[in-house]
């Protein structure tokens, strides 16, 4: 049964490292870009010193909950990478082009015109 449980923490962990990675390092150099902004690496010591006076028990949550914070914001990440792509790929939903009919001025009912009406015309939008 050790053997088993050895395999599922092995997998468990590969998965971990794999979503929560690029998070873990977005949140590190945001810690880091605060500590300088807020006067230097010697400002982290108020909270570390904070949390070395706790009980374990008070620790482990403060850790646990970071973490999951941080798995929280890779999956976000993770799953708004492909909608976000296809956005800025241009591939726009359906109800997006019905606004931009209606902020153009262009009925949905009546396609543009094919061809231009004049050489220097401008477009409807």
């Amino acid at each position: 049964m050790g053997k088993f449980w050895e395999g599922v923490g092995g997998k468990l962990a590969d998965r971990w490292a794999t979503v929560a990675g690029p998070a873990l390092l977005f949140w590190l150099g945001g810690l880091l870009a605060w500590a300088h902004h807020a006067g230097g690496l010697h400002r982290l010591s108020t909270p570390t010193d904070w949390l070395n006076g706790q009980t374990i028990l008070t620790q482990i949550a403060v850790v646990l909950t970071a973490l999951l914070a941080v798995l929280a914001s890779g999956m976000l990440v993770d799953r708004l990478t492909f909608p976000t792509l296809r956005l800025l790929e241009g591939y726009w939903p359906g109800w997006t082009t019905r606004c931009a009919a209606g902020w153009c001025n262009i009925s949905e009912t009546e396609p543009p015109p094919r061809t231009p009406t004049g050489k220097n015309s401008p477009p409807k939008c």
